[in-house]
């Protein structure tokens, strides 16, 4: 029973309103998820391009290291919240 208890205080409620959009602002929010895919796969390239002179031995110096970690840190903070923004999108 214990278990029980201590397993229904973790969970959490998440609301999320349903939306109806117009065909304008679906197009809008895919060119926004296209960008942000975009922006994505080329900081992938970068990460994947200094693992790969890491892993061939050279040094690689902290100017040329890749940033990622502001993109990251917003994406980690809304999926945590699973709050999704309408100007976001």
């Amino acid at each position: 029973m214990q278990n029980n208890f201590s397993r229904a205080k973790t969970i959490k409620n998440v609301v999320v309103v349903n939306e109806e959009l117009t065909a304008e602002e679906w197009k809008r929010r895919f060119e926004k998820e296209r960008e942000k895919v975009a922006r994505l796969r080329q900081q992938l390239q970068s990460v994947e391009q200094e693992l790969n002179r890491w892993r061939g031995g050279d040094k690689v110096p902290e100017t040329e290291w890749a940033n990622i970690s502001a993109e990251l840190t917003i994406n980690s903070m809304q999926a945590e919240n699973g709050k999704i923004h309408k100007n976001s999108l």
